[in-house]
């Protein structure tokens, strides 16, 4: 079976959820994913490659990807466990372009559809989701909305490194860093395509996780005037730190949000050479959600001794450690509190939003209000400052948790 490059949305959709009535078999516990039933009804399908990720509670991640003629490709996400299946995504792309996806639940039925629609010139625009009929939108979401025209504003220059920002949000498109001509400075180093929308794929394209607008709306609301320079990160390639410096380098950036880490280090040795390359730059970066000592299990770049680095936690209000947060005397130099705030999503919506990535634009913007007063001030003054308004935190046997401490609530506000 092969699809006409210019299908209707429903035809796409109906066109996976053939295919899913015939490798997807019911049973009591859960499906049973049938491969050998693809080349039925899709004739000259070859097998690509199979992926197993370990989940919790015994559970499993696993990708069957298949080549379709005319330069298709059919994707069969599974959540399996015991042998059987909970939940299966089937995902259609043509040419390399993700363009249909529906879900499907532990009896093989169809629960929702979605499609990605793309302009003229090939750049994705909307996910349009369907109901289970592909007769109802449920919803439309944004992808790579136009840029809105603007000049360039005067402030502090950070640059934010995330899923990129919802720059179609007023409250954001009123602090982007432009240049002359009224081009955005910020980047999109996932697609290329100068559009750093709010937009983590990383697990699907059709699966979209929205960070980077929770995060920047924190650090606008607590820093002083800022220019904001916003890079859109891709999680699948860590070799472009080179480009994130020097585009900080570039802007003249003296400060950089990082609310992003890992437990590979080899993915960070890029981030690692280039911003020790640049030691007047200012790298604030999340210690991790993973509620653990990193000292003892490293998690990067939090875990590298660069001079330029600020390693940042949350802690409650009283300054406790927070719960799920992580901590460790010699690789996270400060806590703040941040578990308690509300930020703005891609939409425009209050929403609650806690943890270390948060912990991030609080610093930042302490360290952006700093240099707004110090304009002259580079990474080691900032640092200096802001660990000297830490007060120590200790565990049971006194011994310190963070390299300085915390800051509390009421200091972080008047600093």
């Amino acid at each position: 079976m092969a699809w006409p490059v210019n299908a209707a949305p429903d035809k796409d959709l109906q066109a996976l959820s053939n295919i899913i009535e015939a490798v997807c078999l019911p049973s009591k516990a859960g499906y049973v994913f049938k491969r050998e039933r693809l080349a039925d009804i899709l004739p000259g399908a070859s097998f690509v490659s199979t992926k197993r990720l370990p989940l919790r509670r015994g559970a499993s991640r696993v990708t069957h990807i298949y080549a379709a003629p005319n330069d298709e490709q059919i994707s069969f996400v599974s959540i399996m466990r015991g042998g059987v299946g909970l939940r299966l995504a089937t995902e259609m792309s043509r040419s390399s372009r993700p363009t249909a996806n529906i879900i499907s639940g532990s009896g093989c039925e169809v629960r929702q559809g979605r499609i990605i629609r793309y302009d003229t010139k090939g750049i994705a625009r909307k996910l349009v989701i369907y109901s289970a009929n592909f007769e109802k939108v449920l919803g439309r979401e944004p992808l790579n909305p136009p840029i809105p025209p603007g000049t360039d504003v005067a402030g502090v220059t950070v640059v934010h490194v995330d899923s990129g920002i919802a720059y179609d949000q007023p409250h954001l498109a009123a602090r982007l860093a432009r240049d002359k001509a009224g081009r955005i400075l910020g980047a999109d180093l996932w697609d290329e395509d100068g559009l750093p929308y709010d937009a983590d794929t990383s697990l699907s394209p059709f699966m979209v996780r929205r960070h980077g607008s929770l995060v920047a709306d924190v650090l606008l609301r607590e820093g002083p005037p800022i220019r904001l320079v916003p890079i859109r990160y891709p999680r699948n390639n860590m070799n472009k730190f080179l480009q994130v410096v020097e585009i900080a380098y570039k802007v003249g950036a003296k400060i950089v949000a990082l609310p992003m880490g890992s437990n590979t280090e080899n993915e960070w040795s890029a981030f690692r050479d280039a911003a020790a390359r640049h030691p007047e730059i200012l790298f604030v970066v999340s210690a991790g959600n993973n509620g653990r000592d990193i000292d003892a299990r490293p998690v990067y770049p939090a875990a590298f001794t660069l001079k330029n680095l600020l390693v940042v936690t949350s802690v409650t209000e009283s300054g406790l450690i927070a719960r799920g947060s992580n901590w460790g005397a010699v690789a996270v130099d400060i806590g703040v509190p941040a578990e308690q705030l509300s930020a703005r999503d891609y939409r425009g919506s209050e929403r609650p939003v806690a943890g270390s990535s948060f912990a991030v634009p609080r610093v930042t913007a302490l360290a952006a209000r700093l240099k707004a007063v110090n304009p002259l001030w580079q990474a080691g003054q900032l640092k200096a400052a802001i660990l000297g308004l830490a007060t120590p935190v200790t565990g049971r046997n006194g011994a310190p948790l963070l390299g300085s401490g915390w800051i509390s609530e009421n200091k972080l506000k008047k600093s």
